[in-house]
């Protein structure tokens, strides 16, 4: 039955014919669906997600047909909601394909998705996670870039330094931002180095071994 649900659903948010309403209730269909049935949902997010990334960036039917604000922020609602409703395995297969060209939303969703997986978890997940971030990092919108700075140092807060090695893919100058964010996240926290790091033993924040992205103090 999740399965008839989310296709009426999906079919009336991508009607040219369908007015804010109806869109408007879609939206909250899938949301209440994801949360009210989350396994049942989880098959389908992948099918999901990109409708409702579509109507929160103003093109739910397609062909570039612009929703209204009452649309995108209803789809803002959905995506949270369906993101929170899956297990973080889930949402993270779901968001990964869209975080290099889906806007700023998506990168967002997965920074609190990387706050619900476990470490080691997140090691493994790298290499799915790294490409698409280092290609949003790129966006010309400044609120994608922020956002992916905001990912990579909730990464770094979960990875410690393991992580730093794995973003050799970013600019020298991207790469001081993220050390200059990684910085100021550290202070405020008290100059904590990563779950791993703690764990494994690994070089804390201090270890003069350390390979920092750049410079840590200029």
């Amino acid at each position: 039955r999740a399965g008839q649900v989310l296709a009426v659903a999906l079919e009336a948010l991508a009607s040219e014919d369908g007015g804010d309403e109806a869109k408007t209730h879609a939206l909250f269909t899938l949301r209440d669906l994801a949360q009210c049935a989350p396994h049942a949902f989880a098959p389908h997010a992948a099918m999901a997600l990109p409708r409702i990334l579509d109507a929160l960036s103003g093109d739910a039917a397609g062909g570039g047909v612009p929703v209204s604000g009452e649309v995108a922020l209803s789809a803002g609602d959905a995506l949270e909601g369906v993101v929170e409703a899956l297990t973080p395995g889930a949402a993270m297969r779901a968001l990964c394909p869209h975080v290099g060209r889906g806007g700023a939303a998506p990168v967002r969703c997965l920074g609190g998705v990387i706050a619900r997986m476990e470490p080691e978890t997140l090691m493994r997940s790298t290499p799915e996670l790294i490409p698409g971030l280092v290609e949003a990092f790129n966006s010309p919108s400044a609120d994608v870039r922020k956002a992916v700075v905001d990912t990579l140092v909730s990464m770094y807060d979960s990875l410690g330094d393991w992580l730093l090695p794995q973003l050799s893919g970013l600019s020298p100058a991207q790469q001081k931002l993220v050390t200059i964010y990684i910085n100021r996240a550290m202070e405020k926290n008290g100059g904590g180095g990563g779950k791993v790091a703690a764990k494994a033993g690994a070089m804390s924040v201090g270890d003069a071994s350390r390979r920092p992205l750049a410079p840590r103090h200029q």
